[in-house]
């Protein structure tokens, strides 16, 4: 369509959804229309032919042109993505947790896929929305808006009404897409997924450590917090020791209080023996490991090995061992996920993509 054919579109869609043509309504004529738009009488027949080619217009050659059915709220974004190619990204992640799930890098990467294929991106920042009746008021605006896709960047706040009230994006006419950075699992809801392999990724620190000849390692964790990124990390640091080992080795779990210190005196001391390697679940907890073993007179990196997850820039002062997914990588596959479904080349499929991440050697290990 030109312009004029998709204002014309536009407006006469606009008008059935506000209800100013009802059912069986007659609309203005060809004439009149192309009169109002200042253009040509077959930019005003392209647009109407189009709506009557989705049965939304029918014609009478003595009467006029009227129309045939009013869509269901739903349908009106779809027929409005007929002139549109546009994704729009849900970031449902705090403001504090934004730098490490779903930053410049990540985004950057996305809409260099996306503005290679012409697909425009908008953005929406709906940390706050947490409600049922929020989500569907929000879905039908964007709806109104010619979305052609949503990408839902997930957080733990909202991962239970996503995933509860999956029958909001069943409404929504075209594709669901979903980040995560490994905190749920989506493998068997029915969205395009791209997420953090957090179980492949722990296999990868047990392989590391035991082509190294460590052996002496705790897994460091806060007593009486559980989650499932939690689960599977350390259920992979677990998987990883005994396959890498022939049985031979496992992962020792060290739990401890935030308010205990007792643990790093039995640290202190097994390292008298042997190396200790201790792998924090975070870096959030390993810059609380290092700053308690420091007031007990021990260095990461000299006194024990420490590794940890996440890259967090926050805490890059502390030189950490850590693991990370490409940013890059993560926000390409994403682009390309959203634009083989724009173009229907998936064919209805949904894919669950889970991204690897690499050792970063720094200081601590």
């Amino acid at each position: 369509m030109n312009i004029s054919q998709e204002k014309i579109y536009n407006y006469l869609l606009d008008n059935i959804a506000d209800g100013k043509f009802g059912e069986n309504a007659r609309i203005p004529t060809e004439s009149e229309l192309s009169k109002s738009f200042d253009t040509n009488r077959m930019n005003a027949h392209f647009a109407i032919k189009e709506l009557e080619r989705f049965g939304i217009l029918r014609r009478n050659k003595k009467q006029g042109t009227f129309v045939n059915r009013v869509p269901r709220p739903y349908s009106f974004g779809e027929l409005k993505s007929v002139t549109t190619r546009r994704v729009c990204v849900l970031n449902h992640c705090p403001p504090l947790f934004r730098h490490i799930h779903w930053n410049d890098r990540i985004m950057s990467a996305l809409e260099n896929v996306l503005k290679a294929e012409s697909i425009e991106m908008v953005y929406r920042d709906i940390s706050g929305i947490n409600e049922l009746k929020e989500y569907r008021q929000l879905l039908k605006e964007l709806v109104c808006e010619g979305c052609n896709a949503l990408l839902i960047v997930s957080d733990h706040d909202v991962e239970g009404v996503i995933s509860q009230h999956p029958e909001i994006f069943f409404e929504f006419h075209n594709n669901v897409f979903i980040f995560d950075r490994g905190i749920s699992n989506w493998q068997d809801w029915p969205y395009n997924v791209v997420s953090v392999n957090v179980f492949g990724d722990s296999v990868m620190v047990a392989d590391y450590l035991l082509s190294k000849g460590y052996d002496n390692v705790y897994f460091c964790r806060k007593t009486g917090f559980e989650s499932f990124w939690l689960r599977e990390r350390q259920r992979g640091l677990d998987f990883g020791f005994k396959r890498g080992s022939g049985g031979k080795s496992k992962l020792n779990v060290l739990e401890f209080a935030q308010s205990d210190e007792s643990f790093i005196k039995r640290i202190k001391q097994k390292a008298k023996h042997e190396p200790v390697v201790l792998i924090a679940p975070n870096d959030e907890v390993a810059a609380f490991i290092i700053d308690i073993a420091a007031s007990h007179s021990l260095t990461a990196g000299k006194d024990f090995m420490l590794i940890s997850f996440d890259d967090n820039s926050k805490y890059r002062e502390y030189n950490l061992t850590t693991v990370s997914p490409s940013l890059e990588k993560i926000g390409r596959r994403l682009g390309e996920m959203i634009k083989k479904n724009i173009n229907n080349e998936n064919s209805g499929e949904t894919a669950c993509i889970k991204i690897d991440s690499e050792l970063i050697i720094r200081e601590t290990c």
